[in-house]
């Protein structure tokens, strides 16, 4: 019986991303990758570990037949160089596993890739949660995600960055009272310009249902609510059978650095969705701070252009393929970045 190839069994994302790193890869580095799985499945207390045949029998033949190469380059999204790249592609690194048969644990890596080129740590996040008085009492955006949270009828969250919103909108279409608090100037900033716009129109059209709080920052979280202060200094008190916190998420920096070999390149996906002004400024002088002390090359996909001129060294435009390579300035204030998202941003364009 033949083996099946089932290379392209997978995410236009995964194909997109590889190109991405085979123009910025640096030569003879590492890459590390652990799977995972986040929950057990049917609520049970552990999981077993199986399929390791299967894992090997897809490594064994991972290859890029003429047939899927043809498919790639007629999507219009890949280079040919990285094409040719694909047509030779075969893995040569070494695998690690757990054995058939062992009781596992979520968020533990069940396999463990080490290959040539990349040391890869994309390790995932935490939610960040400031050091707000009672904020134990809140209950992190995620957990309401994942049925955690029996949501009441009177909800507040805690941040508007794009999942605080959505999620407000969500509530409302459910019919429940959401107020909104954000310490900016506005909400779902880090939304794309595309997404935005629908997103106001739908909270718009959910206004009975939706309060939101611009300038407004949380100071405590009780029991039935939370205190906060407007950009007058006033002091409010909101009622809520529920609060919500979606200040944003932070890298697993810890678990990312505890790899061995240290790992050289740091991926982080959005990692300012949902995390409000001070906590963006927080993250990214951590992260400048990373870069510098570990020798880091850090690869952070955003919405939000306002953070590149300050800690990007090199952006990537990315519409289904590459679309520009250069410093933030060039790539801000090209045609191709217009073209994209419809704004002028950079020297050569005012914001708009």
């Amino acid at each position: 019986m033949s083996k099946r190839n089932l290379t392209l069994l997978t995410d236009l994302y995964e194909l997109t991303m590889m190109q991405g790193y085979f123009y910025a890869k640096d030569a003879n580095e590492t890459v590390i990758f652990d799977a995972f799985y986040r929950d057990n499945p049917d609520g049970n207390g552990f999981a077993i570990a199986a399929g390791l045949e299967q894992v090997i029998e897809y490594i064994e033949d991972l290859h890029f037949d003429p047939d899927d190469i043809d498919y790639l380059r007629s999507t219009g999204i890949f280079k040919e160089d990285f094409l040719e790249y694909l047509a030779d592609f075969k893995f040569t690194g070494d695998i690690y596993a757990v054995p058939e048969g062992t009781v596992v644990f979520p968020r533990e890596p069940l396999v463990k890739v080490i290959a040539p080129d990349f040391c890869i740590a994309a390790v995932g996040s935490k939610a960040l949660i400031p050091p707000i008085p009672g904020v134990e009492k809140a209950h992190p955006i995620m957990d309401m995600y994942d049925g955690k949270v029996q949501v009441g009828q009177k909800v507040v969250i805690v941040g508007g960055g794009l999942a605080g919103t959505e999620a407000a909108l969500e509530l409302a279409m459910q019919g429940k009272q959401v107020t909104l608090v954000e310490m900016g100037i506005d909400v779902a900033r880090d939304a794309n310009s595309i997404h935005k716009p629908a997103l106001m129109m739908e909270l718009k059209d959910h206004a009975e249902q939706v309060t939101i709080l611009c300038r407004t920052t949380c100071t405590g979280i009780h029991d039935h609510g939370i205190v906060c202060r407007d950009a007058d200094g006033k002091e409010l008190t909101l009622d809520a059978d529920t609060v919500i916190l979606a200040a944003g998420m932070v890298p697993l920096r810890a678990e990312a650095l505890a790899l061995e070999p240290v790992p050289h390149i740091l991926i982080l996906d959005e990692p300012l969705s949902g995390v409000d002004i001070e906590g963006e400024h927080q993250l990214l002088e951590m992260l400048d701070e990373l870069r510098t002390q570990y020798d880091l090359s850090i690869f952070l996909s955003t919405h939000d252009f306002a953070t590149l001129d300050q800690y990007a060294d090199k952006v990537i435009l990315l519409d289904r393929k590459v679309l520009k390579v250069g410093t933030p300035d060039e790539v801000l204030s090209s045609p191709e970045f217009y073209q994209t998202f419809h704004l002028r941003m950079g020297k050569g364009g005012e914001h708009q």
